[in-house]
């Protein structure tokens, strides 16, 4: 039997889960006891979503499955090529050449937090979204500002250790969420932006032989 959907708990629950990941990004860089806080807040977030699919959420967007995937080939070649274009071109404005020449340990490292990234945001936050919201259009925009959201706290906290574009990364990341949202909505699976973020980081950080500083 189906559970009845509250929309105003839904809400709430994407409040509340929003308020952890960006003090947790926010304080993440500090020493002590903020760091200490941020963990327990990202452990917060971490419990609130595996309760949330442990319960039986509505939907699973492919999270358990990767059978949605297979119908959306096109979409899912689509999406790799322009990641990895995007990705090229990142790498030549910041001087590093198109490609990277070979893989040192970081990339892998990248290559998860990106798979988290796209897990957490259009994964877990945007399908919670479609519960309490159910206009499409809305969704794709939350869903993408929450995650550009959480770049800016992560860069933007006064505990960062190096000053950055943050408007230019606010649009950066808004653009590139709005697309990864709306082909989660359109495939109904998370997988083809799971492998797009994975790719661009493979290719952006490809031979980086030690983790930038905003990886804590």
């Amino acid at each position: 039997m189906t559970k009845p959907i509250n929309p105003l708990r839904e809400t709430v629950g994407i409040l509340f889960f929003l308020l952890c990941i960006l003090i947790f990004a926010w304080w993440v860089q500090g020493d002590g006891l903020l760091k200490v806080g941020a963990l327990v807040a990202l452990v917060v977030c971490c419990l609130q979503a595996g309760w949330f699919y442990a319960s039986g959420g509505p939907e699973t967007w492919g999270i358990y499955s990767l059978r949605p995937v297979s119908k959306h080939f096109l979409a899912l070649g689509i999406t790799l090529l322009v990641a990895t274009i995007l990705a090229s071109g990142y790498r030549q404005a910041s001087g590093f050449g198109y490609m990277p020449q070979s893989l040192h340990s970081f990339a892998f490292i990248a290559i998860a937090i990106g798979t988290t990234e796209e897990i957490v945001f259009r994964g877990y936050l945007q399908q919670r979204m479609s519960i309490a919201i159910k206009k499409p259009g809305i969704i794709i925009v939350l869903s993408a500002m929450a995650h550009a959201l959480y770049k800016m706290a992560l860069f933007a906290s006064g505990y960062a250790m190096q000053c950055v574009d943050l408007m230019s990364m606010l649009l950066y990341t808004a653009l590139a969420g709005f697309a990864l949202a709306a082909v989660t909505m359109h495939t109904r699976s998370v997988w083809i932006a799971v492998a797009a973020h994975a790719l661009f980081d493979l290719v952006v950080y490809g031979n980086a032989s030690a983790a930038p500083w905003w990886v804590w």
